[in-house]
């Protein structure tokens, strides 16, 4: 994704976000743009929402899983893991 596109694409779904905050699926899909973008503390605060707004969610799991895993955050990676093992039936 280009910078524009993707700066276009943050801008479109913040607006939704702030429409639906709830929705998991939004969260997830801003994080994945944040992280486009390489905002990695952004990424990891939408992931998280995400998490919390649906704990039983996995992709919020392994988006902020492979998160952590891009920035040699290994432990970290395998604790996110571990959580979605216990929560995600």
């Amino acid at each position: 994704m280009d910078g524009d596109r993707g700066q276009e694409a943050r801008t479109s779904l913040e607006t939704l976000v702030a429409q639906r905050p709830e929705d998991s699926e939004l969260l997830l899909w801003l994080g994945r743009a944040e992280e486009e973008l390489e905002h990695d503390d952004a990424a990891e605060l939408q992931f998280r929402e995400c998490i919390r707004v649906s704990p039983t969610n996995f992709e919020g799991y392994l988006a902020l899983a492979r998160l952590y895993g891009r920035r040699s955050r290994s432990s970290d990676a395998r604790a996110v893991l571990d959580e979605a093992r216990a929560r995600v039936p």
